[in-house]
């Protein structure tokens, strides 16, 4: 979506669709398209790549909906708190959402692995949203916690990285306020939301954010280091890693 630049994210390339049984399959291969200043002249981003394959199973019975999903990512020049250096990171992950008896719940799992530098990738996040509606109230208010986390890294003078990379996320995934990412956090999100009208919703929301580790630092949205691990002042330039 990308709300800071007001321009959608798009991305050359080809994705296959089949459908098999109840599950439908998506084998996809990209890569980003850079967005210029000028009139007709974005082109593809050949710094970066993505592929994978993603199967999805709709909440067609009690069970709920299941998406299941690989993908990787290459990067020619990619930067944390620990430096800069050449990524590639593959992704296995897993979401089950659905909704029962005015409960619904939305939760998802990623483990990451691949190499930044000479250095080994070891990330993961977890995340949820879980709620319940009173659908025989007036405005059907519902109470939902939102639950997440996404590790960091734990030491900056190794090779290897901890820190997850959520790829391509929404910039307001976690508020409107689209000021974090999820890198190297956890995150607790009570909050209510309550339909006044048929086609209007009103939500009252508390979001708080801690680091989760200490020697790794906070990043945007969209993954630029906005303050280091080891200083209160703003990230410079990232130095270099082997």
């Amino acid at each position: 979506m990308r709300e800071g630049p007001n321009v959608r994210r798009s991305f050359d390339g080809l994705r296959l669709s089949r459908r098999l049984g109840a599950w439908r399959w998506d084998l996809l291969a990209v890569r980003p398209v850079r967005t210029r200043t000028g009139a007709f002249d974005d082109d593809t981003d050949t710094r970066q790549s993505l592929w994978g394959l993603y199967t999805t199973r709709p909440a067609g019975d009690r069970r709920g909906a299941l998406d299941l999903y690989y993908l990787g990512y290459a990067a020619d020049a990619a930067a944390y708190a620990q430096g800069t250096a050449r990524e590639r990171r593959h992704s296995l992950g897993a979401r089950w959402s659905g909704r029962r008896a005015g409960w619904d719940w939305n939760s998802e799992a990623v483990v990451q692995g691949g190499r930044f530098g000479t250095g080994a990738i070891r990330a993961w996040t977890l995340a949820s949203d879980t709620g319940y509606t009173w659908r025989d109230r007036r405005g059907s208010p519902r109470l939902g916690l939102g639950l997440n986390v996404a590790s960091g890294d734990g030491d900056r003078d190794d090779d290897d990285l901890g820190t997850f990379n959520p790829l391509f996320p929404r910039g307001n995934y976690f508020s409107e306020l689209a000021l974090l990412g999820p890198r190297n956090f956890y995150n607790v999100h009570p909050f209510v939301t309550v339909h006044p009208r048929a086609d209007l919703s009103l939500t009252i929301d508390l979001d708080l954010f801690w680091r989760l580790r200490r020697s790794d630092g906070t990043y945007a949205p969209g993954g630029r280091l906005l303050r280091d691990g080891d200083a209160t002042a703003p990230a410079t330039s990232a130095t270099n890693c082997r």
